[in-house]
């Protein structure tokens, strides 16, 4: 329920995520290795949901308004897989697909979306307690570095990261 609220921009979205941060710090924290699951259920869920609504959109003011939406889950989803090198994160192979159809989505996001999304990428790549099958770590990586490509290429630094 509170993840969803983060999409719902009648509620006060940046304080519930900067509040939902703060809960997730203290339950990473506090809970044992790997106790996050039903978070991470709940989260693909919505990100899932706030996906096809993105896909959907009808105009680009639409689609912005969605980015918002995703980005503020996409941070805490980053900040529960940085957490003891991805011990609460359970889902690898799940948040691999979601990132992989996040960044491949059409038409592309924003630079600072995408860049958030390789950032999570990058960490759920090298997270010890991974267990990403090689097939779904190479579609992620094949992902990343592609929009990095043509990102370069097209002479925007903005996020290529060095």
């Amino acid at each position: 329920m509170f993840l969803r609220s983060l999409g719902d921009d009648s509620l006060p979205t940046d304080l519930l995520c900067d509040l939902l941060a703060h809960t997730l710090e203290y339950v990473a924290t506090e809970i044992r290795r790997g106790g996050t699951t039903d978070f991470w259920a709940a989260a693909l869920t919505v990100m899932g949901s706030f996906i096809n609504e993105y896909k959907t959109a009808k105009s680009d003011e639409d689609r912005t308004i969605i980015e918002s939406k995703i980005q503020r889950l996409l941070s805490l989803e980053k900040q529960l897989s940085e957490y003891d090198d991805g011990a609460q994160l359970t889902d690898a192979s799940g948040l691999a697909s979601q990132l992989t159809n996040l960044i491949n989505v059409d038409p592309s996001p924003s630079e600072n979306l995408l860049s958030l999304a390789a950032d999570t990428s990058t960490l759920v790549l090298v997270s010890s307690s991974s267990n990403l099958s090689q097939q779904t770590a190479i579609k992620l990586t094949h992902s990343v570095s592609s929009k990095r490509v043509c990102s370069n290429l097209a002479g925007n630094s903005a996020y290529v990261h060095t």
